[in-house]
């Protein structure tokens, strides 16, 4: 939120929902604004470690394993969600758990496979401190 928005928000009391949400419809609303920043981030991520890739059998590897493990992650919430009695709350759960997914899987590859300029930054400081 632009702080001019965000200034007269506050004068106004129109504090965000989501930093004390009462219903299940306002928490769902948040995880979701959560979880499409997160897939942003993950997505760009895996386009990065994508474009990396040289040879075919690479890339078709990569793509089964982004498809697979989408597939994974849309059949665990779904477990996940069903588990809920309230509908309602099972999509504040279907929504959390994709986006607790989301940020799992972007903080595995940014640590398992570094981008090009993950990995020259760290060699750079590990240079640095010897």
């Amino acid at each position: 939120m632009f702080p001019l928005l965000a200034l007269a928000a506050g004068l106004l009391g129109g504090a965000d929902p989501c930093d004390d949400p009462q219903t299940p419809q306002v928490m769902e609303r948040c995880v979701l604004a959560d979880l499409a920043r997160a897939d942003s981030l993950l997505a760009a991520r895996e386009a990065a470690l994508g474009a990396r890739l040289t040879t075919a059998a690479a890339r078709t590897h990569w793509s089964a394993a982004r498809r697979d493990w989408r597939a994974y992650r849309e059949h665990e919430c779904r477990v996940q969600a069903s588990a809920q009695a309230d509908a309602a709350m099972g999509a504040v759960s279907y929504a959390a758990c994709k986006l607790a997914l989301a940020e799992s899987r972007r903080e595995f590859l940014e640590i398992n496979l570094p981008s090009q300029g993950d990995a020259q930054g760290d060699a750079q400081g590990s240079s640095q401190d010897q």
